[in-house]
């Protein structure tokens, strides 16, 4: 659940968009069926969470799956057998770019922990921010083989860039 502002920004601007969509598109079922996290961080009302375990059942037009991450790999598996699944470790980039583990940021309200998006966004960017600039500085980013080295295999830097 989400703190009281980020609750009240959502029903007034979100809601109604979010409603049309599901009335057009089906709405997904999702149940939560596994929640554990290490707290990485507290400073009294604010802390940073890690994941350990977040599990998901979704059922979306009639198929069912399932979404799953440990802490570090993302795994997804649909009721046909299709799915797949990514490991942060595989991907030495998120590392340096110092997103990892990534964590989100609870906000202590009214005798519970809520998952503040926006602060989570906001720590996230900063994170990035930060070690953007510290790589740039460093020459990292200018460099093709180290940018290759830091992705996994087959992945090219310049992908993205569509180049």
């Amino acid at each position: 659940m989400l703190p009281l502002a980020e609750r009240r920004f959502v029903a007034v601007y979100l809601q109604p968009a979010l409603d049309a969509g599901a009335a057009s598109s089906g709405a997904p079922e999702l149940t939560l069926t596994g929640s554990d996290f290490d707290v990485a961080d507290q400073n009294g009302e604010r802390a940073s969470v890690v994941p350990t375990n977040l599990a998901y059942s979704i059922v979306m037009n009639g198929v069912a799956g399932t979404f799953s991450y440990d802490g570090n790999c993302v795994k997804t598996a649909a009721a046909d057998g299709s799915g797949g699944g990514v490991c942060l470790s595989d991907i030495p980039l998120m590392g340096e770019l110092g997103l990892g583990h990534p964590a989100l940021t609870v906000v202590h309200e009214d005798g519970g922990w809520y998952v503040s998006l926006v602060g989570t966004f906001a720590d996230w960017t900063r994170t990035l921010s930060d070690n953007t600039a510290r790589l740039k500085a460093e020459g990292k980013l200018d460099d093709p083989a180290w940018l290759q080295q830091q992705l996994p295999s087959g992945m090219s830097p310049l992908a993205p860039a569509g180049l």
